[in-house]
């Protein structure tokens, strides 16, 4: 997700491009419901597969901005579960090289014990 913003000019407006719109959807088909207590703090580890090299130099990584795939994965997922994504509190992010493309999210409320 390289592009996460459209700017229409001709309107004076910023918005999702329509790439980053079907992202946020479809993320959200794949999660199960999740209910957290309203005080809840949130821990979220996620992992990025998908072969990060060039197909045609393998020893060349991809220009892949994670930055923008964070923020539509966390807006996602906290419009999922009804929250503001101010609790969350610590998140990780990590590129896995992996023949195979998806998403692997594992989210913990830190006010539970593990």
């Amino acid at each position: 997700m390289n592009q996460i913003y459209q700017i229409i000019y001709s309107h004076k407006i910023v918005q999702l491009s329509p790439e980053a719109r079907a992202f946020k959807t479809a993320a959200k088909t794949y999660m199960p419901p999740m209910e957290f207590p309203k005080e809840a703090r949130f821990k979220i580890e996620v992992e990025v597969h998908r072969d990060w090299y060039l197909k045609s130099d393998r020893t060349k990584l991809r220009k892949q901005d994670l930055s923008n795939l964070e923020k539509l994965l966390f807006d996602a997922i906290f419009e999922h579960m009804g929250r503001d994504d101010k609790a969350l509190m610590v998140y990780s992010l990590c590129k896995v090289q992996d023949d195979k493309e998806f998403l692997k999210v594992e989210i913990q409320d830190l006010n539970e014990p593990e």
